[in-house]
């Protein structure tokens, strides 16, 4: 791939010219619009060459590799040899193929390699994880001490990618280069606009099979993205205040990230359902089938301090009329096929 771009050199350390997205579908591309409204390149990797003319209406330069293979080491060196920011989001839909280890591990792995084909990683390297690696029944909190215990198969494979990520950055470390900065975000449910948790299902008058009195813990798309921005932004300040002097042989920031509102799941139900003039089942169906119950509540104290208790939508209300709004004004489009 060639990047005509301008080089901009980041505090003398090397050439940057890109934000690279490696799964720009729901969330990734929220976090494009807000660098793109910033000024920034953008350069956005899918699996599909269906999803190159979404990519390209949003003035993000689209690379088509599918990351699970091994050869997409040699597609993706030279653009990761000057990415300023590297985002790893990509996803997949339950009960599709790749597998969740293909997807979220060999294909993390492959970009890990092309970065140390290059020997220039990029400031900052921001890893989508799941607060599913936090599996809990009983209903209490967890926060980022909490020991994961991940049953499904998707997050048991997130648990092993935050775990690859971890130990390359030691690598790193060891090698002496200078190190990337790593982040793993643990997302609660991601909803916005064209994706809201369980309303399809409820136009379509589908039994609900979840437990009523069941948490669930959300974050609306764009705060999510505003994240990631911040974390990003937080890699590249401390390069320029202190050089390499502030990494360590970890030098990696762990965050649950929801809105620290968790809802009763009927509660949740019955909200969205009202603001789209929608039913709610009188009685949850029992019968229906149902995967194995997760219920916690997600505590977000250490990401509020970072993005100073400054979140667009403070609870699923707010988010649920923002998102209906979008919506009627058809903003953001539909959601991309892939699940981030």
């Amino acid at each position: 791939m060639s990047l005509a771009f301008g080089q901009r050199i980041w505090g003398g350390k090397g050439p940057y010219l890109v934000r690279l997205i490696v799964g720009c579908g729901y969330l990734g591309t929220q976090v494009a619009r807000l660098w793109r409204a910033a000024g920034e390149e953008i350069v956005g990797v899918v699996g599909r060459e269906a999803d190159v003319p979404r990519l390209r209406a949003e003035g993000i330069r689209p690379l088509v590799v599918d990351v699970t293979r091994a050869d997409a080491v040699g597609r993706l060196e030279d653009v990761c040899g000057v990415a300023e920011t590297i985002l790893y989001a990509v996803g997949r839909r339950r009960g599709e193929e790749p597998s969740p280890q293909a997807v979220l591990v060999d294909g993390l792995q492959h970009v890990l390699d092309a970065i140390d084909v290059t020997g220039v990683g990029p400031v900052s390297l921001v890893l989508i994880s799941t607060g599913g690696v936090h599996h809990r029944t009983d209903g209490d909190w967890v926060d980022e001490t909490a020991p994961p215990n991940p049953t499904r198969p998707a997050a048991i494979a997130h648990l092993k990618a935050e775990k690859l990520l971890t130990e390359w950055l030691a690598n790193q470390h060891t090698q002496q280069r200078r190190p990337t900065r790593g982040t793993i975000l643990r997302l609660a449910a991601v909803y916005g606009p064209h994706r809201v948790p369980s309303v399809e299902s409820l136009a379509a008058g589908r039994p609900i099979a979840r437990v009523a009195d069941r948490y669930v813990n959300l974050i609306h798309v764009q705060d999510a993205a505003r994240v990631v921005l911040t974390v990003a932004d937080l890699a590249e300040s401390l390069l320029v205040e202190n050089g390499d002097r502030h990494l360590t042989a970890t030098n990696l920031s762990l965050y649950l990230v929801s809105d620290g509102h968790p809802v009763r799941y009927g509660d949740y139900l019955a909200v969205a359902a009202y603001t789209r003039g929608l039913s709610v089942p009188a009685v949850f169906n029992e019968n229906a089938p149902v995967r194995d119950i997760a219920n916690k509540r997600i505590r977000n104290d250490r990401v509020r301090t970072l993005m100073d208790a400054n979140f667009a939508y403070p609870t699923y209300r707010e988010g649920l009329e923002a998102s209906i709004a979008a919506e009627a004004a058809n903003e953001g489009g539909a959601a991309p096929k892939t699940s981030r």
